[in-house]
């Protein structure tokens, strides 16, 4: 588990350096904590208790304007690293057939449960509690993977990723997941894929094809879904809900997957490129100890996050 409690202010969005004319994915590290609010979610709904557990690596925000993923700005999670410029990460071009990183992070057992049983690793968590002033909600997102090719159908396999977006309170039976394909069945690498539901499907390549190696307005993952949405009716106005977006890596602890979650499209989340300028850039630049020691990243001790404007973070990850 990881705890962040920002030190000099609480709800600031980092921004990307660019050019107008750049199409690549863009990516960056940043809390769970911070970026995924009201601001992000919009003013239908009142968050809190938001807590995330898994690697540092493995959440962040992206910008993909102009590439092919067709979201543009949000928030992202994956089983290994958002981390950029890497052909480990998500960010294109699909130069690698076996893209991922093993961040030694554990399983969830939700996520587990959901996958039959196989063992889970490199979980990605964000929960939280929300209150509707509507009586819906509803997320635009894209799950892309490693996995593709080679574990999709028509071949046959154990490793299939799996992610889901739970939700449970008022009105619901135990922990609904609502990330599913309009025929009901849940988004995996095997319901979604040439074969299966191919209308929701994206090929991106195999990490050896043109122009999808050639060209920073491809991503990295191999194959990944159109943009779907993940939505429930019928909440009850003023009541308290509980939200789990997660995603791990199923049998193995290699081959990435991510999940792409757009922002809420009439809120202030992030600026689009051309309103910045490197001066706004906040970047991660040191990890300390409290003695205002550089250390490496540590389980079970109080880390203090130093970013390029000069803010700070506390942070402490809990195994």
């Amino acid at each position: 588990m990881i705890i962040f409690e920002d030190m000099r202010f609480l709800l600031w969005i980092p921004v990307f350096l660019s050019t107008i004319a750049f199409s690549q994915l863009q990516t960056e590290i940043y809390s769970p904590i911070s970026t995924f609010n009201q601001s992000f979610l919009g003013t239908d709904y009142i968050i809190s208790n938001v807590v995330y557990n898994g690697s540092y690596l493995s959440s962040g925000v992206f910008n993909a304007t102009a590439t092919n993923l067709g979201l543009d700005h949000g928030i992202i999670l994956t089983t290994g690293t958002v981390q950029c410029p890497s052909s480990d990460g998500p960010c294109g071009p699909n130069i690698q057939s076996n893209g991922g990183l093993n961040n030694g992070y554990g399983g969830f057992p939700l996520l587990t449960s959901f996958a039959g049983g196989n063992s889970t690793y490199n979980a990605a968590v964000i929960e939280f509690d929300f209150v509707p002033l509507i009586d819906s909600i509803g997320f635009r997102y894209v799950f892309g993977s490693e996995e593709y090719p080679e574990y999709a159908p028509p071949n046959s396999s154990s490793f299939h990723d799996v992610f889901g977006f739970f939700i449970s309170g008022p009105g619901i039976s135990g922990t609904q997941n609502i990330a599913k394909l309009p025929n009901g069945q849940n988004v995996t690498v095997s319901n979604v894929n040439p074969v299966n539901n191919s209308e929701y499907y994206v090929s991106n390549g195999d990490g050896f094809q043109a122009p999808f190696n050639q060209s920073n307005v491809y991503i990295q993952y191999d194959g990944f879904t159109t943009p779907l949405v993940a939505s429930k009716t019928g909440l009850q106005i003023n009541a308290t809900y509980h939200m789990i977006i997660a995603i791990a890596d199923v049998s193995d602890a290699i081959f990435d997957s991510g999940i792409f979650i757009e922002k809420c499209s009439d809120c202030t989340f992030m600026l689009s490129l051309d309103e910045n300028s490197s001066a706004n850039e906040k970047k991660l630049v040191g990890i300390y100890d409290v003695f205002g020691r550089e250390i490496q990243i540590q389980s079970n001790t109080l880390l203090i996050y130093l970013y390029s404007d000069g803010t700070t973070e506390k942070v402490m990850i809990l195994e």
